[in-house]
């Protein structure tokens, strides 16, 4: 049988509750058992469950933090964006170059390999090393000033960088 005021399992024929100490009302006793939905009126809800809503909690908040600032090089500013595609230039690695261009001209997403690997191909091998010099960001648009070396020259330049749905790219037609 069911306590009515916790909802705990007794055994039959009991007078009070083993878990909470009420009385048992006579009715109760026989051998019909009731089910009880615990509710947050009564308490047993939120102290049966608050493992779970902590871990919850816990869970929320950390999504909440990587989604906003991100980690390692996966952070989105303009700084980081700015490396991880001269990062791509310097490897001559192609999908860390176009996952971070965005153009208002042409479709990047639609390019063919044999596009993206034309215009690697004129890229690719310019830059030896990078320096971050500064940067800035005026609402959806961003500035960074870079420092490139490519062999004995050395070089500074700016690439612009907009936001397209919360995410900072290199803008292709200001950049180049």
């Amino acid at each position: 049988m069911y306590c009515k005021y916790c909802g705990s399992k007794n055994n039959k024929n009991v007078k009070f509750c083993a878990n909470c100490g009420k009385k048992i009302a006579e009715e109760e006793t026989e051998t019909e058992e009731k089910v009880v939905v615990s509710t947050p009126a009564n308490g047993t809800f939120l102290q049966n469950n608050k493992a779970i809503i902590a871990v919850a909690a816990i869970v929320a908040i950390v999504l909440f933090l990587l989604g906003n600032s991100g980690t390692g090089s996966n952070k989105n500013d303009p700084k980081s964006v700015s490396k991880q595609f001269l990062d791509g230039l310097k490897s001559c690695n192609t999908n860390k170059v176009f996952k971070n261009i965005y153009s208002e001209e042409v479709d990047v997403s639609k390019l063919t390999n044999s596009q993206k690997k034309e215009f690697m191909d004129e890229v690719c091998g310019e830059v030896d090393s990078y320096q971050i010099l500064d940067s800035s960001i005026d609402g959806d648009e961003a500035e960074v000033e870079a420092r490139l070396t490519s062999g004995d020259e050395s070089d500074s330049g700016t690439l612009y960088l907009v936001r397209v749905n919360g995410k900072w790219l290199i803008d292709m037609d200001k950049t180049f």
